[in-house]
């Protein structure tokens, strides 16, 4: 890792069997030396939803930072840095469908915060360089209520797939994972077959 490189110490946190996090073992691994805590929203394979609030209820009360890469979460749950503490908050276009190439950087207000490019004045003079209009308004367009009812369609179809896929094992209940993302185990299955029986699926 870059920062590991450059000689500060990194905490890598376990997950379970469920790929979910142990709130407990995050703050016992806070130390008077922790200066920042770095933790995604949802998992990008396993939709795998971290408890971010709690987290940024526990950074807030240790004084350590809190950055969230919701990158998977951005369309699929509500994003509210009212509600929630964060720091420092990240998005991408193309996981919410916006144009690829446009992403967002929320920083919260007196958060410690440098540029990487110095020269200009754009953006409160964090980043210097001329903004791309186009794709800043599609992922504003995005950004809008999503049509829900075909996730929930999808979602609704998960609990059937062991009848499509015998001895398929889910790594991760529904309840704690967003809608569109879900792993799969099964042995000696090919990838094309799991396509043809997905075929049929309208959601």
């Amino acid at each position: 890792m870059a920062l590991e490189k450059e000689g500060y110490r990194v905490t890598y946190m376990p997950v379970d069997r469920e790929g979910l996090l142990k709130v407990a073992d995050l703050e016992g691994a806070i130390t008077d030396q922790t200066a920042v805590v770095s933790l995604t929203w949802a998992n990008n394979k396993t939709g795998v939803l971290f408890p971010v609030e709690r987290v940024a209820g526990i950074c807030r009360s240790r004084g350590v930072l809190y950055y969230c890469d919701a990158v998977q979460a951005a369309g699929k749950i509500e994003i509210d840095v009212q509600k929630i503490p964060f720091d420092y908050l990240s998005l991408t276009g193309h996981k919410c469908h916006a144009p690829k190439g446009i992403a967002a950087l929320y920083v919260r207000r007196k958060a410690p915060f440098t540029p990487y490019v110095y020269g200009g004045h754009q953006e409160r003079d964090r980043r210097e360089v001329t903004e791309s209009v186009p794709p800043i308004a599609g992922m504003e367009k995005a950004g809008a209520p999503q049509h829900l009812e075909d996730r929930k369609s999808f979602c609704d179809f998960l609990p059937q797939a062991p009848r499509h896929f015998p001895r398929r094992r889910s790594e991760t209940e529904p309840a704690r994972r967003t809608l569109e993302c879900a792993t799969a185990l099964r042995n000696r299955f090919c990838g094309s077959s799991l396509l043809e029986r997905l075929g049929g699926h309208k959601w």
